[in-house]
């Protein structure tokens, strides 16, 4: 096992601010460190975005049995590893290790995966192994020549339209606070976390820190934009008309326009929310400009820069960036969505 689950998640959750994160901190619910491991049945595999999740039923010794949840990264993260909805069923014996609970709830990280024999318990296969991170793309990762993507629409518009994979991480922005920003992060419980029950992200999270794929489709009067991850969808349009709102949403009000070879999009209306698993929170005056613009390379193929300016003047310093480039996938399939919350109770400390 070249790389471990393990460190993948480790990556996942303890690296602030970065693009690498899951959908929700798994220090939220999980101790690192904490060693757990469980044997059971499978009774449900969930291999959807934003996370993998395991249900297995686990015998004790005095014959009573558990309900166990297991959850891992995304299931494109584990698509890269060679998983597929194929590779667990109901009724496989499996024995599960990983890191354990902060309140002794039976979950445990999806980290090391063993399939049983029935018969004697022996190890069939490790379904963990994997020559890749599950993060980032492998060196044969297939790319789409440059030129095979025309750089303009019929129009003179910049070709935007398609499938975008496999960011790129720049290093983590700078995220300044002032006094109001300090004290409101300081109150944060990454326990508390809404995304690990479900709840909607706002823009940010959704647009700014996502590293999976991300779909745009070109119309005449507006931009459809869908995400991977949390499974959001943003229809923008280009007349301010169509933009005006007076209710606050977590994707908010958005209007797009071309300049040159770029498409611009800017947002407000949003509500208060997260913006990463690590409790760092931005108020309802935030509002967002983002860039979308054609960056083809003759080695990497057809690529998407994608830019984010957030600012608040509630809990801001200054405005921060988010800044990544995407890599185009021709015939790229979206792994659907179905968020599953643990199984605990919403608010506990720290």
């Amino acid at each position: 096992m070249t790389f471990t689950i393990r460190r993948a998640l480790w990556l996942l959750c303890c690296v602030p601010l970065s693009g690498a994160q899951a959908h929700h901190s798994f220090q939220g619910t999980f101790q690192p460190g904490k060693a757990a491991q469980v044997t059971g049945v499978v009774t449900e595999f969930h291999f959807y975005n934003p996370h993998v999740s395991v249900y297995l039923e686990a015998t004790n010794a005095d014959g009573s049995t558990t309900r166990w949840m297991s959850e891992g990264l995304a299931a494109s993260s584990y698509g890269r590893l060679g998983w597929t909805r194929e590779t667990l069923k109901k009724g496989d014996l499996i024995r599960i290790g990983g890191d354990g609970t902060r309140d002794g709830s039976p979950m445990l990280t999806l980290t090391k995966v063993e399939l049983l024999d029935p018969k004697d318990g022996s190890v069939i296969r490790v379904l963990t192994e994997a020559k890749s991170d599950g993060l980032r793309p492998t060196a044969t990762a297939s790319r789409t020549p440059a030129q095979a993507l025309p750089f303009k629409l019929s129009d003179g518009r910049p070709n935007l339209t398609g499938a975008w994979t496999e960011a790129d991480h720049s290093r983590p922005p700078s995220v300044s606070y002032n006094d109001a920003g300090k004290a409101l992060q300081a109150t944060a419980k990454i326990a508390n976390d809404p995304q690990i029950f479900c709840d909607p992200p706002g823009l940010v999270r959704q647009a700014g820190f996502t590293p999976h794929a991300i779909r745009i489709t070109q119309f005449a009067d507006h931009v459809l934009i869908e995400y991977e991850e949390y499974g959001g969808r943003r229809e923008i349009y280009f007349a301010p008309s169509k933009a005006v709102s007076k209710v606050k949403t977590n994707l908010g009000s958005s209007i797009a326009r071309y300049d040159g070879d770029a498409l611009i999009i800017e947002s407000n209306n949003l509500l208060a929310n997260w913006i990463n698993p690590h409790g760092d929170q931005l108020s309802d005056q935030t509002t967002v400009l983002e860039t979308y613009r054609r960056v083809d390379d003759p080695k990497s193929g057809a690529m998407l820069s994608i830019q984010l300016v957030a600012a608040d003047p509630v809990y801001l310093k200054q405005p921060f960036v988010i800044t990544k480039t995407k890599r185009y996938s021709e015939n790229y399939q979206f792994i659907p969505n179905e968020c599953r919350p643990p199984l605990r109770s919403r608010n506990q400390p720290n």
